[in-house]
């Protein structure tokens, strides 16, 4: 959650216009999908680790872009809280996972 944010901060007050962002974000959600895909299929803990990470740093990097588009107005306040939600809500599921392989 201090990861959240630390990027939303960022976004918010450090960047000037992420909105170039957006298109590499969306190609990096799509990949990490198919890998997902993939790794119902593959039995490799250091493949499911990678996606775990992958995913993380994507949705940290989302939260960033979301804020910054918040910052810019480009998006109503309730479309703004439901991707912060599904944002952090994808970046908690993701630390539970990093820290559930960690364990093992």
């Amino acid at each position: 959650i201090t990861a959240f944010i630390a990027f939303g901060i960022i976004g918010y007050f450090l960047i000037g216009n992420a909105s170039s962002m957006g298109k590499y974000l969306f190609v990096t959600l799509i990949a990490l999908i198919v890998a997902s895909l993939i790794g119902m299929f593959i039995q490799n803990p250091i493949f499911h680790t990678i996606i775990t990470v992958v995913g993380l740093l994507l949705f940290l990097l989302y939260t960033l872009y979301d804020f910054n588009r918040m910052k810019r107005g480009q998006f109503s306040p309730r479309e703004m809280g439901f991707n912060l939600f599904i944002n952090l809500l994808h970046i908690i599921k993701y630390v539970l996972n990093l820290a559930n392989r960690f364990k093992k």
